[in-house]
């Protein structure tokens, strides 16, 4: 099984330890600079470098070389993730807090795809988003109790807690397919 991980602005440092596994391939957008820590630097120095769009296509390119049976993205490897989701390319995506997700609505998974949203957005309205998502084929959708950036041990909204229980989600993906 092909496992494909998406990262966010802070890279491959912050996937959990759970998950950075030999048989898993992590793609982060650029070089990160891991003497950054705050996350609007990070964010700035991801637009400069790369940007959503040029993230989306080195992606596209490893996504057709790898052909992954699942894909997970957090942030903006999530937002990725999403896009990709109507390319029948996979078997299973996971998008977890996506917030670019609102830039791409049309999407419609073709594949199995579930989106874990944190409690709110503070960019958009998350209550609204996810009802004109809760209407697509293929789509599940669950609200974490946490904020963005949960899973991130260098995020400012890490949730140990949340962390945990969505490492085990994404494990118990990996057994499914196994």
């Amino acid at each position: 099984m092909k496992i494909l991980i998406l990262t966010d602005i802070f890279g491959k440092n912050s996937i959990p330890k759970e998950l950075q596994l030999k048989t898993i391939t992590i793609y982060e957008p650029y070089e990160i600079d891991n003497k950054i820590a705050d996350e609007n630097k990070l964010y700035k120095k991801f637009i400069d470098n790369c940007g959503h769009e040029r993230y989306f296509q080195q992606v596209y390119k490893k996504v057709m070389e790898l052909k992954p049976d699942i894909i997970i993205g957090f942030s903006i490897g999530g937002s990725v993730a999403w896009r990709l989701s109507n390319l029948n390319i996979s078997s299973k995506v996971v998008c977890f807090y996506p917030s670019q997700i609102r830039n791409h609505l049309d999407i419609i998974p073709k594949v199995d795809t579930t989106i874990i949203f944190p409690k709110k957005e503070k960019h958009f309205n998350l209550e609204e988003i996810i009802q004109k998502l809760s209407q697509k084929k293929n789509l599940t959708i669950i609200n974490s109790s946490a904020s963005h950036g949960f899973v991130n041990s260098k995020s400012k909204n890490y949730n140990k807690n949340e962390q945990d229980k969505y490492i085990q989600f994404i494990l118990n993906l990996f057994n499914k397919k196994l």
